[in-house]
């Protein structure tokens, strides 16, 4: 074998050796990243993220993915309950117990385009294209905002902030709904249920709100000045109200 041979698969077996110590090395480093973020997530009390104006603060249990989540802190994540006593529910749980029942909703900002139910449905024409079918108190028009998918929304108006979006049961062996609701003029949450439970609208939607009520923090962190008895000194402390 010559010399420059030897050289040759040297060099291969030399840049292939310091390619496995590269790859080792950032494995190791995605291994440490992982396990320091589970660590923190698992740690926390309550995941805090905040919305436009608001604070919200979530227990770790109804979160099934750490992305996105830095030590106890996050921005925007999925939130997974169980349908219809709206507790969390695990991945495995879901998995043991059906889809069916699983809630999947986010808490986010409103687009700058976002309206009422009655207004978007004006907005894109439904009433020209036909009347809609009636149920359980909502209009439905089949096709809606595509062939695939129907456009539901409450006849009733004081429900005009909620609307929904759900397949066609021709073309889905299992349709679902997502859902729309504008929480607060800054704010909206999404969500995705099976169609199977369209029927409860009202009652999913109701629910929905009043534990994203629970999550929100009433009132910011303040301050308190605080007098020790027989003391002139005055001590200013952080009380944290709220969840």
């Amino acid at each position: 074998m010559s010399v420059n041979t030897v050289k040759k698969w040297a060099s291969i077996i030399v840049r292939g050796i310091g390619v496995l110590l590269l790859l080792g090395f950032l494995l190791l480093l995605g291994i440490y990243y992982l396990s320091r973020g589970v660590k923190h997530y698992s740690a926390c009390e309550v995941i805090e993220f905040q919305v436009a104006d608001d604070i919200f603060r979530v227990p770790p249990k109804y979160i099934w993915s750490t992305r996105g989540i830095k030590g106890c802190k996050a921005e925007g994540i999925n939130l997974h309950v169980a349908y219809p006593d709206m507790q969390p529910i695990t991945k495995a749980e879901s998995a043991t117990l059906g889809l069916g029942i699983e809630i999947t909703f986010l808490i986010g900002e409103r687009g700058p385009t976002s309206t009422g139910s009655r207004a978007f449905a004006e907005r894109q024409g439904f009433w020209q294209r036909a009347h809609p079918e009636v149920f359980h108190e909502l209009w439905v028009w089949t096709p809606g905002l595509t062939a695939n998918r129907q456009y539901v929304m409450p006849i009733d108006k004081a429900y005009d902030m909620v609307s929904f979006s759900c397949d066609d049961d021709k073309n889905i062996p299992y349709p679902s709904c997502r859902g729309f609701y504008n929480y607060s003029d800054k704010i909206s949450v999404y969500f995705a249920f099976s169609k199977e439970y369209l029927s409860d609208w009202k009652m999913i939607s109701e629910r929905l709100v009043a534990l994203i009520d629970g999550f929100k923090v009433t009132q910011p962190i303040r301050t308190k000045i605080i007098k020790p008895l027989g003391s002139d000194l005055a001590v200013t402390v952080e009380v944290k109200t709220g969840q």
